[in-house]
């Protein structure tokens, strides 16, 4: 355990030094077991390579005594948690050979290695008695993207496939991103001039089909060299209980005072959600959406309208709809899902070759025509449930038998699989994926779903759940924690990336208010009562007492990972959005002093900001907008506030001339969305 904590202590010397040893940093991930991918802390250097004869992935031919098989190669060991556990690959046998090529979707992430998506399928196909004998060769990665996808094709004729299965479409958005050059910019804000946001979703639609063709077309040549069959099956989504975080939603420039017509749209929206009146709330998410296509918030309440209405299919329209607008680039850091166009492209290109798809958009919709897929069929945004994993490799071993038979045959005739994780491993992966949904600013309910089902799973999670609320709870770095250090230790998080995906990116830890309340809430369900706790170590870690509490610190400022997609970098906080939400925890014995410097842009040119306290209509006190840097204090008296954790709200008014930003702020991708005001500090003390 000493060594351990050691390392740890290393570790974060190297990552907080400047300049940074990459080098060192990287093997002491090694030693850890940790990716460093995973925590977005070095940077990655690709290079192109050519596709080697006698390696596939992590894995490299080796011959003995005659035999060929494929084993883990040592020089890639700090990559083989990303990959399927399995040491060697054996010589092609007499049964069918599947190989399952794609991204963590395929690999059953959250519940792999215990249970996986290759085993289920696997397990259908033999439990269907059509083959004597059936091996799936799992070859799927966490995080793969499509040139490394496309390695893995042109390296599969290897292992002398029947068939192969591709499972992705996730992560391909990050190659259009990586092609955008200066050009496109240029491009793009012209369009935008002219068109505004539509026009730009077709310019980078276009972009995006040709990165797809181009694999696809690699796909078919190996496929036809080989005469290897494909089945292509396109990833779903969680479209119900996915929400767009903030940045997902701060505000575009918007000509002709069509913003401030949105922001009046939004509101009598919210407004009619609350009070139930949804024909209201419909008119105005088609207003919000009329004016700007861009933001996924139009969509998603105008979804709420069409379910109230029973209007299933146009509310799955406007979610797919919504889950898009990300294209536009807002956030650094969006989870992976499978674009609309994807699809399409498949599809298109699937038909004209006589390739086999099997799309979970499609099926899911199809088999449950009364709802909008949801939480019962996904773990997060992409990553399937048992349930999803299940009816999703069903239908997919009926196509393989389709495809290798020439037969075709009913969906009924295929049996269930008779593999199941055990009660553990499911826990652990609800536990996971509450943290996950989490970290990515999710809804409570969602997190209060996972959290629940994992103590009904197995109630011996309560120990994970309440190491987990200690170090999260605190400010020192995760990794410096003992109760982090004990989960590592215990090996209970395998699923979850040995638990080393529960550390923070560098500056980012959080206050986790509401996963933390979610888990409280689980532990109630067993007889199990830690608020008081949870209290005490927030009030004794974070609270407002005798000394100055910075609130842009990562704790009380963010609610997820994901930040607005700037090239630029301030040593203060900009915001795009009509409000900002911050978190401070108070012990409520003594009135509180809140310091701000603060500025506004020149082009707003009227209103006030107004800061609000928990959750209260009016605010507590308004500010005069300034061009120029100016300080504001003022007091919170001590009977308005809550104990433990308490929300303090600015909000910015927002309504620029057209034409003088125009002329003032030349139109980019940095520049599509407007600051709208600005903080250099933001403190709180006790009086």
């Amino acid at each position: 355990m000493d060594k351990l904590k050691d390392k740890a202590t290393e570790l974060s010397r190297l990552l907080m030094a400047e300049p940074k040893d990459i080098s060192a940093i990287n093997n002491l991930f090694e030693e850890l077991g940790i990716s460093s991918s995973s925590i977005n802390v070095v940077d990655k250097v690709t290079d192109t390579k050519t596709i080697a004869q006698d390696e596939l992935g992590i894995w490299k031919k080796k011959i003995v005594n005659g035999k060929e098989f494929y084993q883990r190669d040592l020089n890639k060991q700090k990559e083989w948690h990303s990959w399927a556990n399995v040491n060697e690959i054996e010589p092609k046998s007499y049964k069918k050979r599947v190989l399952l090529l794609g991204e963590s979707v395929a690999r059953g992430y959250f519940y792999a290695p215990k249970y996986s998506v290759a085993t289920e399928l696997e397990s259908v196909l033999n439990t269907s008695n059509v083959f004597n004998g059936v091996e799936v060769i799992d070859l799927s990665k966490n995080s793969m993207g499509i040139d490394e996808l496309t390695e893995i094709v042109q390296s599969s004729p290897q292992l002398k496939p029947d068939q192969i299965v591709l499972f992705a479409g996730n992560n391909w958005v990050h190659k259009l991103y990586g092609e955008i050059e200066k050009e496109d910019h240029i491009k793009m804000t012209e369009i935008y001039d002219k068109e505004l946001f539509p026009g730009v979703k077709s310019y980078l639609e276009e972009k995006f089909q040709k990165v797809v063709l181009n694999f696809l077309n690699i796909l078919v040549e190996t496929s036809k060299a080989h005469k290897i069959p494909v089945v292509i099956v396109i990833p779903g989504f969680n479209l119900l209980d996915w929400k767009s975080d903030n940045e997902e939603k701060i505000l575009p420039f918007l000509p002709d005072g069509q913003i401030e017509e949105w922001v009046k749209s939004k509101v009598k929206a919210e407004e009619a959600l609350s009070k139930e009146e949804y024909n209201l709330l419909g008119e105005e998410s088609k207003r919000m959406i009329e004016l700007d296509a861009s933001n996924p918030l139009g969509y998603e309440l105008l979804a709420k309208s069409h379910i109230k209405n029973g209007k299933i299919e146009e509310a799955i329209t406007c979610l797919d709809n919504a889950k898009d607008t990300i294209m536009f680039g807002r956030g650094i850091n969006p989870k992976p899902r499978c674009f609309k166009i994807i699809r399409d492209t498949i599809s298109k290109k699937a038909t004209e070759e006589g390739i086999s798809t099997v799309d979970l958009f499609t099926i899911f919709n199809e088999v449950y025509p009364d709802k909008v897929s949801d939480k019962e069929l996904y773990l997060d945004y992409c990553h399937l449930s048992v349930e999803g994993i299940k009816m999703g490799m069903k239908h997919t071993a009926k196509t393989v038998i389709e495809t290798m038979t020439g037969n075709e045959i009913e969906i009924s005739s295929i049996p269930d699989s008779l593999l199941h994780p055990d009660n553990t491993t499911s826990a652990i992966a609800h536990f996971s994926a509450a943290i996950h949904n989490a970290h990515y600013s999710q809804p409570k309910y969602v997190l209060e779903y996972h959290c629940q089902k994992a103590i009904e799973f197995d109630s011996e999670i309560k120990d994970l759940m309440i190491q987990y609320v200690d170090f999260s709870c605190r400010k020192t770095s995760s990794i410096l924690c003992s109760s982090f250090e004990d989960i590592l230790q215990d090996g209970a998080m395998q699923q979850y990336e040995g638990g080393m995906a529960l550390m923070h990116p560098r500056g980012k830890k959080l206050l986790d208010v509401e996963l933390i309340d979610a888990i409280i809430g689980a532990l109630k369900s067993i007889g199990l009562n830690y608020e008081n706790e949870v209290k005490r170590l927030r009030i004794s870690e974070h609270g407002v007492v005798n000394k100055e509490t910075n609130l842009l610190d990562s704790f009380y400022v963010l609610n997820g990972y994901n930040s607005y997609n700037s090239s630029r970098n301030f040593n203060f906080l900009q915001i795009r959005n009509t409000s900002k939400k911050f978190n401070f925890i108070s012990s409520r014995n003594k009135d509180l002093t809140v310091k701000m410097v603060y500025r506004t842009p020149d082009y707003i040119k009227k209103g006030n900001v107004k800061v609000y306290l928990n959750g209260k209509t009016s605010p507590i006190t308004e500010i005069d907008l300034s061009q120029e840097w100016n300080k504001e204090d003022f007091i919170i008296e001590c009977d308005t506030l809550q104990e433990g954790v308490n929300e303090l709200v600015i909000e910015w008014p927002i309504n620029y001339e057209s034409n003088e930003f125009l002329e003032r702020e030349k139109p980019s991708m940095n520049t599509f969305f407007p600051v709208i005001g600005e903080l250099y500090s933001l403190t709180i003390e006790s009086v």
